[in-house]
């Protein structure tokens, strides 16, 4: 990210300078995801000084020619790793780790469609173990009834549909993101953006409504820290999901592509 942007890794402020065959890079970055431990730090930037704000290249910035000054802290409930302070960047090193590929296209052919279906999966897996917490909650209080239907156990069943529309969407993603990955044309197409920009904003919300029916069938013990059904984890890191990359940005983006998206 960049300071006074935010989110929109589309658009630069800072820019690449050139002198000879070196490059230079200054960025005021207020998140910087494991910055510290990194050996390489993808950076965007303008390809050029004279260049406009979106057109952009991604600078490889290696260790060994990388200053990092803090600039914040990062103290969250959670998310990403509580790992992502803020930093003011200081590059300078062969032009060669400029990367001659447009970030426009890296972004649509390999950034979102990875970054999407990946979170996606991760989701998926916060999704799984809340429904198991809320499937042993029901069988726990079916095994104090025999022969008698709990009755969380039909919100149970409600639960499980929705679990597998996450499932069937992030698997799909996956599925279509292997099937076109080395074609350039149908990964930059307006309808693959936007059906990749759906996946991450349905697998969020998904993932919100999923522990917060898990965490209903739980009852009481999902809000304990001291039982084996707590949801507090689950809970944080759910809501995490829509920010992370604002669900809000991500949707007004698909807005305007979709004035122009002459599909279906």
């Amino acid at each position: 990210t960049e300071i006074n942007i935010g989110g929109d890794v589309r658009t630069s402020s800072c820019a690449v300078e050139y002198d000879g065959d070196r490059y230079s890079l200054t960025k005021n970055a207020p998140v910087i995801s494991y910055g510290e431990y990194s050996d390489v730090v993808l950076a965007t930037a303008r390809r050029s000084v004279e260049s406009a704000p979106s057109d952009q290249v991604l600078v490889a910035c290696q260790r060994a020619d990388l200053t990092l000054t803090k600039t914040g802290t990062w103290d969250t409930m959670g998310f990403r790793g509580t790992c992502s302070p803020g930093f003011m960047l200081h590059a300078s090193g062969d032009a060669q780790w400029v990367l001659a590929d447009s970030y426009g296209d890296i972004s649509a052919r390999t950034m979102l469609p990875t970054a999407h279906v990946l979170w996606g999966g991760a989701w998926l897996g916060i999704a799984d173990a809340a429904v198991r917490k809320a499937r042993k909650s029901v069988q726990k209080a079916a095994r104090k009834t025999p022969g008698v239907t709990p009755p969380a156990a039909a919100r149970l069943a409600e639960l499980l549909v929705v679990h597998q529309q996450l499932t069937d969407t992030v698997f799909r993603a996956g599925e279509k993101f292997d099937s076109i990955a080395d074609d350039a044309e149908a990964l930059g197409a307006i309808g693959f953006a936007l059906q990749i920009n759906n996946v991450k904003v349905t697998a969020s919300d998904l993932l919100i409504d999923i522990v917060g029916r898990a965490l209903l069938i739980c009852g009481i013990a999902g809000y304990r820290e001291d039982s084996e059904l707590r949801m507090s984890r689950h809970l944080r890191d759910s809501h995490g999901s829509a920010i992370m990359v604002s669900n809000e940005r991500i949707l007004n983006h698909n807005a305007q592509l979709s004035l122009v998206y002459k599909g279906l």
